[in-house]
């Protein structure tokens, strides 16, 4: 497992056959803000791939995370037989002042996707 890779989640269709993958990537930056050798700010963004065949293959990653916040995190995803999945994701500023929960939905099992508006 990448080192930069945290809280991944996943949902399925009943059959097990269609699976959306979603975590958060440390794109670059540490996470220890306390540390003394803390330079870097943190980039990250929350991820999320689909599978069609039981996991064998994968889509190429897409990463989200809304525009006007540092980080973002705690992915959550929803999935339903009829094709319709729901991703969230929590984009925050660094000192938590103001955050967003952005929801993208998609129609087709991960094949497109909506970002809602805020």
């Amino acid at each position: 497992m990448d080192k930069n890779v945290f809280e991944i989640v996943t949902g399925h269709t009943n059959d097990g056959k269609n699976i959306v993958a979603s975590w958060m990537e440390l794109i670059k930056g540490k996470w220890f803000a306390n540390s003394p050798d803390y330079t870097d700010l943190p980039e990250n963004k929350c991820c999320y791939s689909v599978s069609e065949d039981y996991g064998k293959t994968w889509s190429k990653a897409l990463y989200y995370k809304h525009e006007s916040m540092d980080i973002a995190g705690n992915p959550t995803i929803k999935t339903l037989d009829n094709g319709i999945v729901v991703l969230v994701c929590m984009s925050v500023k660094l000192d938590y002042s103001e955050g967003y929960l952005d929801f993208t939905i998609s129609k087709d099992f991960g094949q497109t996707c909506i970002r809602l508006p805020q």
